[in-house]
């Protein structure tokens, strides 16, 4: 059957050939860096549907239909009145919201009053408004599960007071140790931009596995910067415990331009560490910057004998280590240990799918985890889950903090 419409397929593919071409000849990569770290800065924003937008859209799939659904119901011109008559209504409902709220070109986050307004007494329930889940900033075990290795690099901040654990994937190579794999993509990192000194990872200067395999073995140079004062010393110790906390290795052996020790200041001569993989330090917030992502951060110069001290510990700030408390505006009914679980009673207080929740529960489990809790059960009395948590159930506690997706890789090179 023939359709009666001028709009025939000849004329929509030659309208079509018209247009511009569109290149991006961005790397793929840098495009999906550049999204996450927009979905980072703007994952709490509501995002509003115009309703002219939806107007405009109704009227292009009215224009097109008769020639994707042919019809012999209706006259060309016939189809051409109702166009016209489409086209004037929205055209005149587009100059009287211009009117009353201004030029909205200017101004792309229209807001739901806009929006009512132009909509008048039609329902917009389900397309007014879309809020973003909070997303996590920990790396679990179902991201690593399938062929994936987690490196850590632990680093001080610009002043030295923190230590920073972030973590990337990268795929499983049988032809590369684990340390190998360190060494080869600390490149993929930009420790600057994230407020971490690079001239102080704990695995530099000549590194290598001992003969036993169960020890790593860090030859420094003279010159090395860890004896400069007790901060510097203390963040050495502190950034390979985290950096070799998911590692076989349970020790560090030290040399010095081939001699065994290194001198740490206030320390003395140091010839070896062992690898502290329960630290029972609490974690808190860090934002190195005022705009950089807020960071997951252990409290180093806390070690607290509980689980409870720590976690009360986290409601309150550490101004001289400009730390934030997780807990601070997050409630806690109790807690208790059953074997090598964390119970956390929340009550039933309703909690926010915030971020700054998010960042309260994985906290608490980045924390149970440096306790040498596997799972955490967050109990809740009427509320089912939180986000991509659920309640009343046992959760496995993080794999690692500060899960840097968009600096990792997930095909073999």
């Amino acid at each position: 059957m023939v359709s009666n419409s001028s709009w025939d397929d000849k004329k929509i593919e030659n309208l079509l050939k018209q247009m511009p071409k569109v290149e991006d000849s961005r790397n793929p990569s840098d495009i999906y860096y550049n999204v996450q770290k927009q979905l980072q800065k703007d994952k709490r924003k509501y995002w509003y549907i115009p309703t002219v937008a939806v107007a405009a859209v109704l009227l292009l799939s009215f224009i097109l239909y008769p020639a994707i659904f042919p019809s012999n119901q209706a006259s060309e011109s016939e189809f051409n009145a109702a166009e016209d008559a489409a086209f004037k209504e929205e055209s005149n409902r587009g100059a009287e919201l211009y009117e009353s709220k201004g030029d909205l070109a200017e101004d792309s986050g229209v807001n739901q009053q806009v929006i009512e307004e132009a909509a008048g007494d039609k329902d917009t329930s389900g397309i007014s408004s879309i809020q973003a889940i909070p997303i996590q900033s920990a790396l679990y075990a179902d991201q690593v599960a399938d062929g994936v290795t987690p490196i850590t690099y632990a680093v001080p901040d610009e002043q030295g007071q923190n230590v920073v654990p972030v973590t990337i994937t990268v795929p499983n190579n049988e032809d590369e140790t684990w340390l190998e794999q360190y060494l080869n993509n600390v490149q993929r990192i930009p420790f600057e931009e994230l407020g971490l000194n690079k001239d102080l990872l704990p695995l530099s200067g000549n590194v290598s596995i001992a003969s036993d395999n169960a020890a790593i073995q860090i030859d420094f140079p003279k010159d090395h910067p860890y004896a400069n004062g007790s901060l510097m010393n203390r963040s050495l110790l502190v950034s390979l415990d985290y950096t070799l906390t998911n590692t076989p290795y349970n020790k560090v052996l030290f040399k010095t331009d081939g001699t065994p020790g290194i001198d740490l200041g206030n320390l003395g001569v140091q010839p070896e560490q062992p690898v502290i993989k329960q630290t029972k330090q609490p974690y808190f917030i860090l934002q190195t910057k005022d705009e950089s992502e807020a960071l997951l951060t252990p409290y180093i110069d806390g070690s607290f004998t509980t689980i409870q001290d720590a976690l009360d510990a986290m409601k309150e700030e550490i101004d001289t280590h400009s730390l934030k408390g997780p807990l601070k505006n997050f409630t806690i009914v109790s807690v208790t240990e059953n074997g090598t679980e964390l119970v956390v009673d929340l009550g039933k207080i309703q909690v926010e799918e915030t971020d700054e929740n998010m960042l309260a529960f994985e906290a608490i489990m980045l924390t149970a985890k440096n306790f040498g809790f596997e799972t955490v059960n967050f109990k809740h009395s009427v509320q089912q889950s939180f986000a991509y948590f659920s309640f009343n159930t046992s959760i496995k506690v993080p794999v690692a903090p500060n899960y840097l997706e968009q600096y990792s890789y997930f095909e073999q090179r």
